[in-house]
């Protein structure tokens, strides 16, 4: 199984394509990019629209995770950008023809690679070894490859 996982921003998005199974995980790219700046929303959301199109057509997944904001976060407009960008990448899943695109916090993430559901088992008990460097990416991109992984 190929996924691709997201990790949004209000400023950019990181994204990680991983194949094969939760216990033998093959990371093949993460990557990060800023959003342009002096985009009006609906031209930032066109734009991003575009990226993650790109991003699916070249790596065929079968499916997308996004990771979301997590439920503490306190609502602003930040927030609200952060997820309808989230809202574009789900779309796009469905027009690339993807079987699985969930939307998922931390916890569930924890959860779903086989701990109890708490978020701070992520950075306490998970074993990352399987991916070679994973202490080397940015939080973003560590996230994004988690939510990927967890899809598996």
């Amino acid at each position: 199984m190929k996924i691709v996982g997201i990790r949004c921003s209000n400023t950019d998005f990181s994204c990680a394509v991983l194949e094969g199974t939760q216990t033998a995980p093959q990371l093949l790219s993460c990557t990060s990019t800023s959003f342009p700046k002096g985009y009006e929303e609906h031209s930032l959301l066109h734009w991003f629209y575009q990226e993650i199109s790109g991003v699916l057509s070249t790596s065929s997944p079968d499916g997308i995770a996004v990771k979301a904001a997590e439920t503490m976060v306190k609502r602003s407009t930040s927030l609200e950008l952060r997820i309808r960008i989230e809202g574009i990448a789900l779309m796009a899943a469905a027009q690339a023809g993807c079987s699985v695109a969930p939307r998922k916090v931390k916890s569930t993430i924890a959860k779903d690679l086989g701990m109890k559901g708490k978020a701070k088992y992520l950075e306490t008990q998970f074993d990352s070894s399987a991916i070679a460097g994973f202490d080397d990416y940015k939080e973003k991109e560590q996230e994004a490859i988690l939510v990927a992984w967890s899809s598996l």
